[in-house]
């Protein structure tokens, strides 16, 4: 289990939210990314494409700090590989690239709080845009935790999960047609603690955190980007013990998977699961106990959880009713147990389609989503030994 305090908060009526900071930069408003699906990388390429994606290596050779990346390249059939493509931008321990929809345009959160800006082209060439991108309080300062791509291509939100007295908030970027720069848009609203965002049915979005704008409290929110407006909270477990860890969309589209990672509280992980219905989010079910799932994945009947601390790859079946979701243990996985699995990102399309990788110590492990729910490993694709291998952050469009 995790360090760390989240804390326990209750659910609130929907209201408009107010910008949120006293004075500074902080409290510029902006208004939200659009929710139309045309845009200039608004195209996904073809699904049965070899896709190139992007894995950071953040340790040199005698273990210290290193600002390498890596571009991996990723066939239909689940076979994944290095290409030898490299790159410098920050340093990044762990988490998630998102991609603009036509995978040309990457964003990766880093260690520092900036984002590392970068184009792929068709043969996996890399070009940084900006290698540690910050915007410097122009429109808002933020501490990128983590970044979510509107359909278009053309706008980001940043996730900073700080406090709002220290930045905590939405933050909106655009995303130059020509070059891929962002252009800091500014502050959306303040939050607390947030963690991740979806974007939800109807063009709405789910934000993990424990508030939003003022008084807004939960763990989970339903929002309406536009106004920016709460339309509905809820706390997903029931007790102030719990801090997010992975996180997915499941089952049939309309369910939330949140794991809990905190440490010394007495109370083992978990896996709360809350439903969309009707414009309301509502927990519905605590899966427990269930290891550090520091990553969750979801493609179609399956989901599949990283327990981090447990050396293990966990499969939830989607089975709908009162409890949706039921633990159905570890997967079966090649050469052994994988180490410190970190994360779950799941490949979306019909050509790659139902695949997961995951980036544990020696390599990036592959896993295929069947569309009755099965999970079946396929295999690492190794990096080799010493630290300057051990893979970091990861994406894949």
């Amino acid at each position: 289990m995790r360090f760390g305090l989240f804390f326990l908060l209750v659910a609130c009526d929907p209201d408009p939210l107010l910008p949120g900071g006293s004075s500074g930069s902080r409290s510029t408003e902006a208004s939200a990314p659009s929710q139309a699906a045309q845009g200039c990388r608004a195209e996904p390429a073809a699904s049965d494409r070899v896709r190139f994606g992007v894995v950071s290596l953040p340790y040199g050779p005698t273990g210290g700090h290193a600002n390498a990346w890596e571009v991996l390249a990723l066939a239909p059939d689940g076979a994944l590989e290095r290409t030898g493509e490299r790159f410098e931008m920050g340093r990044a321990f762990d988490g998630a690239v998102a991609f603009t929809p036509d995978g040309s345009l990457g964003l990766a959160p880093q260690d520092d709080g900036t984002l590392g800006v970068f184009t792929v082209d068709e043969e996996g060439q890399v070009e940084v845009v900006d290698p540690a991108f910050s915007d410097n309080g122009a429109g808002g300062s933020f501490y990128a935790s983590s970044v979510w791509v509107d359909p278009s291509g053309e706008r980001a939100i940043v996730v900073d999960g700080n406090w709002p007295n220290n930045g905590g908030g939405l933050y909106a970027l655009a995303l130059d047609c020509q070059t891929g720069a962002p252009t800091p848009e500014g502050l959306i609203v303040p939050t607390k603690l947030a963690r991740h965002l979806f974007r939800a049915p109807g063009g709405r979005h789910v934000l993990v955190a424990t508030e939003v704008g003022e008084g807004h409290e939960g763990h989970a929110h339903l929002l309406d980007l536009s106004g920016p407006t709460v339309l509905s909270s809820t706390t997903l477990w029931p007790d102030g013990d719990a801090i997010a860890g992975g996180a997915s969309w499941a089952g049939d589209g309309s369910y939330l998977l949140v794991g809990d990672v905190s440490s010394f509280s007495g109370l083992p992980n978990r896996v709360a699961v809350a439903r969309l219905q009707d414009e309301e989010l509502r927990a519905v079910q605590v899966i427990s106990p269930l290891e550090d799932p520091a990553g969750i994945g979801a493609w179609g009947q399956a989901t599949l959880v990283a327990s981090g601390f447990g050396d293990r790859l966990i499969s939830l079946q989607y089975q709908g009713g009162a409890t949706p979701f039921v633990e159905a243990g570890p997967i079966s996985t090649q050469g052994g147990n994988p180490q410190i699995p970190t994360a779950v990102v799941t490949v979306r399309g019909t050509g790659a389609a139902g695949l997961m990788l995951v980036p544990e110590v020696t390599g990036v492990r592959v896993v295929r989503a069947s569309a009755d729910g099965e999970l079946t490993d396929q295999g690492v694709a190794a990096f080799g030994s010493g630290f300057e291998n051990m893979p970091g952050a990861l994406g894949m469009p």
